[in-house]
């Protein structure tokens, strides 16, 4: 058994988290859990060939979806909100091996005052093998208001939502890069 990233691991909530990459209730998905050491945002994740692409390898939409969600909850951990993706401004795949442990860590890398951009990269062994960049932006007071009107909204990301109008109108900010 591979041992956990170092850092604190990440609060998911089980009860309504059926997200592919991250959902600890999604039977078919990944049950990424993701460690902050501060600098960096981490999961660990050993795939079988139920997640093949080719003989030995793991599909690279499977790659992207790890890569995707490891930004989401670095982003999560340093703003303390939920994120708004702008772009997904660049993507590029190696070979990620089936049955062998890999590492997908993500960051924040530039300020751009109206956004962050934000790096993910996969590494196996000792080699990186894939990396994503993506453009985020905090959500707007209005953006948080109508999603918090969907009735569908999960229990755990209402009261993130509601949290995060919370400190705003408390003059409270989020964290920073």
């Amino acid at each position: 058994m591979e041992p956990d990233p170092p850092g604190v691991e990440l609060e998911n909530d089980p009860e309504d988290n059926v997200c592919f990459a991250c959902g600890p209730r999604n039977p078919a998905g990944l049950r990424m859990r993701f460690f902050d050491d501060g600098a960096w945002v981490r999961s660990r994740l050993v795939l079988d060939d139920r997640y093949s692409g080719g003989p030995g390898r793991v599909l690279d939409g499977i790659v992207f979806s790890a890569m995707d969600d490891t930004i989401w909850w670095a982003a999560w951990a340093r703003w303390g909100e939920l994120a708004w993706v702008e772009e997904v401004e660049s993507v590029r795949f190696g070979s990620v091996r089936t049955g062998e442990a890999f590492l997908v860590q993500a960051r924040p890398v530039e300020n751009l005052g109206h956004a962050e951009r934000w790096e993910a990269v996969v590494v196996q062994g000792t080699a990186t093998v894939s990396r994503m960049q993506q453009r985020l932006r905090r959500r707007t007071d209005d953006e948080i208001r109508q999603q918090l009107a969907s009735p569908a909204l999960p229990r755990s990301i209402r009261a993130e939502l509601e949290a995060a109008l919370a400190r705003r109108s408390a003059g409270a900010l989020t964290r920073p890069i």
